[in-house]
């Protein structure tokens, strides 16, 4: 898209399938909106420089096999003849790996203690004993090469990082803050805030009870005009204004999160939750609670959880 804005014709070649492209799909529906072709399912196998300037791109067919987990699948050339293009110029995007100024214990992976899910301590020995802790995350630790990754090694190393100078071990902290089943940590309780006494559990939205929201149909942000974006490098998706921003969060649907709406109150048939108006929250009276769940079940948001006691 950027040799796009520079005047040039680029088209894609990529060895797999559209969907199997490590980018975002939001990306490349705007990279075809622009024009710009996307020939999958072939390889580069070799580059000829031509006599008077530019390139014969040879490319190898190649065909889809089995799916990974992921829905990736697995590529073999096909045997069908190769294609081949002349283009002016060839642009790689082969993705990247760590620097060779990055210590070899990091990416060998050796000598690694393991502080999170997104961050590592290199092991104080040899050259290293002498020095303070060094923390790595990001691309030289998580498998996945993503910003929502490299955001949580941030994250983890700002706590791992406060919790030593304070004087605690980082290992006996991650319990405490940690938050769904996934390896999110929470700040907030890490700072005591007002949301540590809120569940660990992750709800998903098929443990909602949807019939007590009303549907609305997700606001897109405007966009510059398709000649804008093929001249010029301005952002494609525009600032939202502040009223936007707001109808937007209205939509959200406080996943876990007891907003008060007395519905297990209203509900229950023994009478057994009471509530506490001054406080603002809800309790229940296990003198008369027969157990039935019906306070859980009209919960709309799955604030509450049943559990079983022992017999």
């Amino acid at each position: 898209r950027s040799l796009l804005r520079l005047g040039a014709e680029p088209v894609v070649y990529y060895r797999r399938r559209l969907q199997d492209m490590p980018a975002l799909p939001d990306e490349i529906e705007e990279a075809r909106e622009e024009g710009i072709p996307f020939q999958t399912l072939l390889a580069p196998k070799r580059i000829e420089p031509l006599e008077g300037g530019g390139y014969r791109l040879v490319l190898t067919t190649m065909m889809a096999l089995e799916e990974d987990e992921g829905g990736r699948a697995r590529v073999v050339p096909s045997g069908h003849p190769d294609v081949e293009v002349e283009v002016a110029a060839v642009v790689t995007a082969i993705g990247a790996r760590p620097s060779e100024g990055v210590p070899p214990e990091v990416t060998a992976g050796e000598g690694l203690l393991v502080e999170g899910l997104h961050l590592k301590r290199i092991a104080p020995k040899g050259e290293w004993a002498e020095r303070p802790p060094v923390y790595v995350g990001g691309d030289l630790v998580n498998d996945r090469k993503a910003v929502v990754t490299a955001i949580a090694s941030g994250k983890e190393a700002a706590l791992v990082i406060d919790a030593r100078l304070r004087g605690r071990d980082p290992a006996e902290i991650w319990p405490e803050i940690r938050i769904g089943r996934k390896g999110g940590v929470s700040v907030n309780r890490y700072r005591g805030g007002d949301r540590t006494a809120q569940q660990d559990h992750v709800v998903r939205y098929d443990e909602l009870n949807t019939i007590y929201f009303e549907y609305r149909e997700r606001r897109e942000r405007p966009r510059i005009t398709l000649e804008e974006r093929r001249t010029g490098f301005d952002e494609v998706k525009m600032r939202i204004s502040a009223s936007l921003a707001l109808r937007e969060s209205e939509r959200c649907f406080h996943c876990g999160q007891c907003d008060q709406c007395d519905n297990c109150y209203l509900f229950c048939p023994d009478v057994s939750v009471l509530r506490d108006l001054r406080a603002g929250s809800r309790e229940i009276n296990y003198d008369y609670c027969k157990g039935c769940g019906v306070c859980v079940v009209e919960c709309p948001r799955n604030a509450m959880v049943l559990e079983e006691e022992p017999r």
